[in-house]
Formats: structure tokens, C-alpha cells, sequence
């Protein structure tokens, strides 16, 4: 009779100890069969995209860019009367220049080392006239001795919204603001009765020759 209880302990431990090792076991298999984060992402990222749109194409020019619109650009006099709300335009030409200019200028902080490849105007012109845009760089000793990075440039004239390109100078494209300071000049006479004349924005695109700064402080 002992030995049969002995017996019967031990084939009930066994059944237990069995019972056991197959809910470790299906466990483990429960959990090795539920992907992680990263692989559900991936396994959602498949599914959904056979449904999404194809990525839209990377934006021409660049790869970096410097952005000026209406708001930033300042008149060169106090008589100059403006409207900066859709666009830049001129209302009262300049009352104290011998023939009465409209120049605005803005100040471009572009990164050190930086080759500048175009400028991109973008504005409306439905008049005879024209305005005129170029990006300078003055010596910081010595203003008046300048050069034009990129030429004196005519909008297009009775044309509507344009958008127009222009390569910078070779010559003088790469950056050293230890030398130089940059700025956008624009000179937007008042338009004719009934015509707009309208500047929206500019944007300086540029490169690098070799690298990239790879951390950019402002002190």
C-alpha cells in the first residue's frame, strides 16, 4: 500500500512538472509570435504602402536656402510709402533722392564656407516698368567697396506672377561673413494707375563644396 502511495506521488509530481514544461513552452511561443514596436511598424509601413501616394519630388535647387519675403525687406529713406501686406509695393517714391529711387535691402545671414548658387525672385509685374533685384556683399571695413554676387536683374515686365532665376557670380559666390556682409537690394519704383508691381519673395540657394557644418551655433 506505501509503495503504491509512493508511486502515485510520484506520477502526479511528473504530471504536474509535464503540465507545467507545456505552459512554459506555449508561452514562449506566444510571445516569440508577437512582433515588436519596430516590426509591427515595418509590417504596417508594408501594408499601407501598396494604398499611399508616392512621396512627392524632392524640392529643386538647394540643398540649402536662405528665404526673404516682403516683411523683411527696409526702405532705404523715410519717404519712401509702402505696402507690405501680399507682397511688397511701393506707394510714394522717395521724396529726397535727386530721381526719387525706391530701394529696399535686406540682410542675408548665410553659413560660413557656403557657395551661392542663384537667387530665385518671385513677384508680380502686369506694368511697363520693371523693378530691379541683385544680392551685394560689402568689405565690414569698408562699405562702399562692393561687389555684386549676383547681377542687377530685371523683372519681367507685363507678365503677371513670375518666378525667375539668376546664377550667381563665380567669382564672388563663396561666403566669408569675416570679410563680408551680405544683403538683397531691391529698387520697386511706384507702379503706373491700374498696374500692380509687387515683390514676394526671394530665395538665395546654396551649396557647399566639400562639407557641411555639421553644428551651427548662434552666440
Amino acid at each position: 500500500m506505501r509503495t503504491r502511495k509512493v508511486i502515485g506521488i510520484v506520477l502526479a509530481t511528473n504530471a504536474i512538472m509535464m503540465a507545467v514544461l507545456l505552459l512554459v513552452l506555449w508561452a514562449a511561443s506566444s510571445v516569440a509570435a508577437v512582433p515588436s514596436p519596430v516590426e509591427q511598424a515595418g509590417v504596417l509601413s508594408a501594408q499601407g504602402s501598396s494604398s499611399a501616394q508616392v512621396a512627392p519630388a524632392p524640392v529643386p535647387g538647394g540643398p540649402g536656402y536662405y528665404s526673404v519675403t516682403a516683411v523683411e525687406m527696409l526702405p532705404a529713406d523715410s519717404t519712401i510709402g509702402y505696402l507690405d501686406w501680399e507682397g511688397l509695393s511701393t506707394t510714394q517714391e522717395s521724396t529726397i533722392h535727386p530721381l526719387g529711387y525706391t530701394l529696399y535691402a535686406a540682410g542675408l545671414h548665410l553659413p560660413q564656407g557656403a557657395r551661392i548658387t542663384k537667387l530665385v525672385a518671385y513677384g508680380y509685374d502686369d506694368d511697363a516698368k520693371d523693378f530691379a533685384f541683385l544680392v551685394v556683399r560689402s568689405t565690414v571695413t569698408d562699405t562702399a567697396t562692393s561687389d555684386f554676387v549676383v547681377p542687377i536683374t530685371l523683372s519681367d515686365t507685363e507678365v503677371g506672377t513670375f518666378v525667375k532665376e539668376v546664377a550667381a557670380d563665380e567669382d564672388f559666390a563663396v561666403v566669408d561673413n569675416s570679410v563680408y556682409g551680405y544683403a538683397l537690394v531691391l529698387d520697386l519704383p511706384a507702379a503706373n494707375s491700374g498696374k500692380e508691381l509687387k515683390s514676394y519673395m526671394f530665395r538665395v540657394d546654396y551649396t557647399f563644396d566639400s562639407y557641411a557644418p555639421l553644428v551651427m551655433k548662434n552666440h
